[in-house]
């Protein structure tokens, strides 16, 4: 379990099960208490994907960090080879500038490994992890105002139509 604590900064605190890093101290000893984690400049909201092997991801400030499972570049550090032992910043294809202007992250579900997805200030979605790629890749759509899930992209478009993947799908909630 991880949560952001709000103050003057906010800071991220982590405790329990530890086995993939994601609480990010840099070994695999569980913790009973919570855990400041260091290496955050200004987290706002942690997510998490993944089941059995855990992705933890945060908004901080206007990019995005995981840390924890990367088996299937769930981290989004353009390997997939290696456990992410501390908060580091999610990266575009072959890029070494972190992915930028994020406004939300959201987690993927229902996966053994984690894929998360990102809503950006140009009005863009981009996803990593299992079903996507190990980095941040721009996932096509152009007039993104919210985005609510990752392992198919769930989103709304400025026209007000909800789209599953590259599906849309009329919304209708009858009579309220």
């Amino acid at each position: 379990a991880c949560a952001v604590v709000h103050g003057s900064p906010n800071t991220v605190w982590c405790w329990g099960s530890n086995n993939n890093y994601e609480l990010g101290q840099g070994d695999t000893v569980k913790r009973q208490y919570p855990t400041k984690v260091l290496g955050f400049t200004s987290p706002t909201k942690l997510v998490f994907s993944g089941v059995s092997a855990t992705t933890v991801c945060a908004l901080d400030g206007a990019n995005v960090r995981c840390l924890g499972n990367n088996v299937v570049g769930s981290a989004g550090v353009n390997t997939s080879t290696n456990l992410i032992q501390s908060p580091t910043l999610v990266l575009p294809q072959a890029g070494t500038t972190p992915l930028g202007g994020v406004l939300d992250v959201t987690p993927g579900g229902g996966a053994a490994y984690g894929s998360f997805s990102v809503s950006r200030n140009d009005n863009t979605i981009w996803t990593w992890g299992v079903g996507a790629a190990g980095y941040a890749a721009n996932y096509g759509i152009t007039n993104v105002l919210a985005v609510a899930w990752a392992n198919t992209p769930r989103y709304v478009t400025s026209d007000g139509i909800y789209h599953m993947g590259m599906t849309n799908v009329t919304v209708n909630c009858g009579a309220l």
